[in-house]
């Protein structure tokens, strides 16, 4: 007897991965965020005709409490009130390079006291804020400064990487391939900006 042939609908691959994505968010009590999507190289995309190569495009992390508390805590400290809300900052005194340099001194002195989570989710949302207000860019006059800022983040994010991710608190499937998306973004952005110093910005954080 032959077997009756079932008359479920298949999902589609976009279909299947954003379900895994919020299960899996919603597992660990977490949020997530986008770093990367196909509609950053494809315009006018319909999702329901992604390939499983397209989806797997896709990057996110997960954004636990704390991490979350960081990225707004650096945002409002680094952004002026009236600011704060809007995606779209303008360079001037309100938000420039030194802004960034004063809040990585402090940076440096709060990782002193951390353990590593709290470092990788300290050390995720600065380089989260400063690469999306990345107007902080557009005229730097202290250009030996930006070279050793980008130099030690740099440094602090290698050396944090070859942690495992119990070690840091993150998750494997989401979350490390996120990060080193938002890394190469991060590498692309501040190694391409003008600057004034006699070296090259690197951002060697692999």
């Amino acid at each position: 007897m032959s077997t009756p042939t079932s008359n479920r609908k298949v999902k589609p691959p976009c279909e299947v991965f954003f379900d895994e994505l919020d299960a899996f968010a919603e597992a660990s009590g977490s949020k997530f965020m986008i770093i990367r999507g196909i509609e950053d190289e494809c315009k006018n995309v319909d999702e329901s005709e992604l390939t499983t190569e397209q989806v797997e495009y896709h990057r996110y992390v997960m954004i636990t409490k704390e991490r979350g508390d960081f990225m707004e805590l650096y945002r409002k400290k680094m952004i002026l009130d009236f600011q704060a809300e809007s995606h779209i900052l303008m360079y001037g005194p309100f938000f420039s390079a030194y802004t960034v340099f004063s809040e990585h001194k402090c940076l440096l002195h709060d990782l002193k006291r951390k353990s590593l989570v709290q470092k990788f989710n300290l050390l995720f949302a600065f380089t989260y804020i400063i690469l999306m207000y990345h107007c902080w860019l557009i005229d730097i006059e202290d250009g030996e400064g930006v070279v050793a800022m980008i130099k030690d983040l740099a440094k602090r994010w290698k050396a944090l990487l070859k942690k495992t991710d119990e070690e840091l608190g993150i998750d494997t499937k989401y979350t490390r391939p996120g990060i080193v998306v938002l890394l190469h973004n991060f590498k692309t952005r501040v190694e391409a900006a003008e600057h004034y110093g006699d070296e090259n910005i690197a951002f060697n954080f692999q």
